[in-house]
């Protein structure tokens, strides 16, 4: 109530108002029952007895309509003309917060998750028709729906699966509590289930050997890691341009299809940034002592195993903006291990990077299907650190 809020004086109006046997003054002043044969005087009388035993706390005083009021009559002098301070100061235009998938927008306007970083929501509503193939080479997941549903949906069931203990049952039943949220049907359940674990089971390649998700703990991982990165802050007026990423790609890149994507990157047309950056990475976790961030992707790029191909991952990487988006969160996770890890060393701590497609991830397809990976050098991720800038003040 609105009485709670006042602190030296509230004057409450009470009587027979519509409805007012059902409010809370009712039931507080004891009056709630038998209410409609309460008159002015009985209720007067039960307000006055409240009173007299609140130690002078409340008055209670007898409305009295007054027939001859005094009419309202403006004031004769003039009144002073008021007007607003002028503002003289300047405002940036380009002090914002932004994220990877307003930097590669392209002026189309984005979901409010996007905006806020939460940047796989709109993946694969673009995806091609696909032609159907033979039965015996179709993926688990072949008829599985795409679109943001469907990648939303996955990132749901993934976010908090306990990657260890996971078995096809358990997995099912909350993937059916999910399904009927994301306008998809309860009975795909088992199925994707069983893709899910699969994929758990399959080894990933990396940097001198092989990771299985079924060895990482919920303790030596985190899901959903947000970051938000100071943008050309302080003094500097230096803002973040598609050209300062572009160079660092064009000049530090090693991976000849990461060189070739500067070309794509100088043509983004978002407007020169200062502020911050922020995002949400999928998974981060360690392993034998490395830190790993990984993406979970629900493209359909085909139905069968061989349209997961490594070499046919690339071109799609590119044409979503892969490659900007994870070197983005390399920064972020770099920037982090350098304040948690004492005698941090990129080359020593950082593992690298994994997108996986997850369609196309299971044992029985050929190694690395549906998996990309990557380790930037770091000569790459410090140019592209040094091209958002820090709070950092210019001397």
């Amino acid at each position: 109530m609105a009485a709670t809020r006042a602190k030296h004086h509230c004057t409450i109006v009470w009587g027979h108002f519509n409805e007012a046997e059902s409010s809370p003054l009712a039931h507080l002043l004891g009056q709630a029952d038998g209410f409609a044969a309460l008159d002015d005087d009985a209720m007067l009388a039960g307000v006055a007895r409240l009173a007299r035993g609140s130690a002078g706390a409340i008055g209670v005083e007898e409305v009295v309509e007054e027939r001859h009021g005094l009419r309202y009559e403006p004031p004769r002098a003039p009144v002073e003309e008021l007007l607003p301070r002028e503002f003289t100061g300047s405002i940036r235009g380009d002090w914002r917060v932004s994220s990877f998938s307003a930097l590669v927008a392209h002026e189309e306007r984005l979901s409010r998750p996007a905006e806020e970083g939460q940047d796989h929501h709109d993946e694969g509503a673009d995806a091609p028709q696909i032609l159907p193939v033979a039965p015996a080479v179709q993926i688990p997941l072949f008829d599985f729906p795409a679109g943001p549903n469907a990648g939303n949906c996955l990132h749901a069931l993934l976010e908090k699966l306990d990657f260890v203990d996971a078995n096809v049952a358990a997995v099912a039943e909350r993937a059916a509590e999910l399904l009927p949220r994301f306008g998809l049907a309860r009975e795909r359940a088992q199925r994707l289930a069983e893709a899910v674990v699969a994929m758990l089971d399959t080894e990933l390649p990396v940097d001198g050997g092989t990771i299985a998700l079924r060895e990482v703990t919920m303790a030596r991982r985190r899901s959903e890691m947000e970051f938000i990165l100071p943008v050309a802050s302080g003094d500097r007026i230096d803002p973040l341009t598609a050209a300062k990423l572009a160079a660092a790609f064009r000049d530090e890149a090693k991976l000849p299809q990461v060189r070739a994507y500067a070309e794509r990157v100088a043509a983004l047309r978002f407007m020169p940034l200062s502020g911050h950056l922020k995002g949400f990475v999928d998974l981060v976790f360690e392993h034998g002592g490395r830190w790993y961030l990984l993406d979970w992707k629900s493209n359909r790029l085909g139905l069968g195993a061989a349209d997961y191909a490594a070499a046919l991952l690339e071109p799609e990487m590119a044409r979503h903006d892969y490659f900007l988006q994870y070197h983005l969160y390399a920064v972020a996770l770099h920037r982090h291990l350098e304040t948690r890890l004492r005698a941090y060393r990129y080359e020593q701590h950082f593992g690298g990077v994994l997108y996986l497609f997850v369609r196309g991830v299971h044992p029985s397809h050929p190694p690395g299907a549906g998996v990309f990976f990557d380790r930037p050098p770091r000569g790459l991720i410090e140019r592209l650190s040094a091209a958002i800038g820090s709070m950092e003040r210019a001397a």
